[in-house]
């Protein structure tokens, strides 16, 4: 028989996890909508920069860094959760590997411009970067 401190410390508990989810989501869903804005944003700088094939080459690593971001996200769902098998760990890692692969085959046959493409590629990095930097203004406004 459980006693009841132990009923209450396991609620507790539980309530935490459920509290630490609900700000993963959000934190998630916020780097989500910065990597969007600034792809929405690069997109026409390089177009003026450049023309169409850096803002071409641009946009395809944007997509690969956010569509990155997507896998790394699931598989970080995983490995919190407990529910990691060697076969998941292996699919990850082929689907990380599929995504660079198709990202090389297409800047070598469509001849994207490398530091266009590159700077697509970081767009996670700074949408990462300023929810950091925003969280920190409001923490420090808020405390």
């Amino acid at each position: 028989m459980v006693s009841e401190p132990e009923k209450t410390s396991e609620a507790i508990t539980e309530a935490a996890k459920a509290a630490d989810e609900r700000r993963h989501r959000g934190v998630v869903g916020r780097v989500q909508r910065w990597q969007v804005l600034a792809a929405a944003v690069g997109f026409p700088v390089w177009w003026m920069l450049g023309g169409q094939r850096e803002a071409l080459s641009f946009a395809v690593g944007a997509i690969a860094s956010i569509g990155s971001f997507g896998l790394l996200d699931r598989f970080s769902a995983a490995v919190t959760g407990g529910r990691v098998s060697g076969a998941g760990v292996a699919a990850s890692a082929l689907r990380i590997l599929l995504v660079g692969g198709l990202l090389f085959v297409i800047m070598a046959n469509y001849s994207l411009h490398p530091f266009a493409a590159g700077t697509g590629l970081l767009i996670t990095v700074a949408a990462i970067t300023i929810e950091a930097l925003v969280g920190s203004l409001l923490c420090m406004n808020l405390g």
